[in-house]
């Protein structure tokens, strides 16, 4: 009868291991997706970010007042 109590009690233990794996295995693959979600909207921040600075950079360059906006910009020396 021991023999069954430990069979038994082996094989729950292997399905709640089971279980464990399969929900670990989900966890990883949410999070997977998540990141590369993360990743593309990066990557989509870093273009507009770009685009950006060159758009400010040939406005600047188009406009003779662009340096005084530079100046104002620019932090103070207590920062």
């Amino acid at each position: 009868m021991d023999s069954n109590f430990d069979v038994s009690s082996a094989d729950e233990k292997f399905i709640d291991l089971e279980l464990k794996y399969s929900f670990q295995e989900k966890l990883l693959s949410d999070l997977n997706d998540a990141l590369i979600s993360q990743q593309k909207q990066l990557d989509l921040l870093k273009h507009e970010l770009a685009v950006l600075k060159q758009h400010l950079a040939e406005s600047s360059e188009a406009d003779p007042k662009a340096e005084q906006y530079k100046s104002v910009d620019e932090r103070p020396p207590h920062y």
